[in-house]
């Protein structure tokens, strides 16, 4: 069901429309959900990890040889990263302080690892390019003030 309605969506060209919806109607509620329980950087990674290994739609992206038209697609790089970046930015907007570098550490090395496991889930060298080419993860890891942090260490 799930690969019919993605080809239809591919024929009439709204691949975003797609990754919209997947982001605001699937990701958005259980990262609130986990907002409301927890609410740590941690946690959200957590969450987000497990719902990727999870999520049908991933599984069905990640099957490019049986699907090509899922190329087209690319629900981390225009979805999911920018959507959890927006919630870092909101509500934790403090992990990118050095001024404790202890904590900074441990913030970069959880980002740095919840980073690779996107990675991991690109189906393609073309999407994981695009990955590491997005604006979106060049402001993330821009905003870590490295130079200060090696300075307090």
């Amino acid at each position: 069901m799930i690969k019919s309605l993605l080809y239809m969506y591919t024929e009439l060209q709204c691949e975003a429309t797609v990754e919209e919806v997947f982001i605001m109607d699937i990701l958005r509620p259980n990262c609130e959900a986990v907002m409301s329980r927890k609410g740590n950087v941690n946690a959200i990674f957590e969450a987000v990890e497990q719902f990727l290994k999870q999520s049908p739609l991933i599984t069905v992206w990640s099957k490019l040889d049986e699907y090509p038209w899922m190329a087209r697609y690319d629900f981390i790089t225009r979805g999911v990263f920018p959507h959890v970046i927006n919630l870092l930015e909101k509500h934790f907007p403090h992990i990118w302080a050095p001024s404790n570098p202890d904590s900074f550490h441990t913030n970069w090395t959880r980002c740095e690892r919840f980073i690779n496991v996107l990675e991991d889930c690109m189906p393609s060298s073309n999407h994981l390019e695009a990955f590491r080419n997005c604006d979106s993860l060049k402001d993330f890891v821009g905003k870590w003030q490295f130079p200060v942090y090696f300075q307090l260490r």
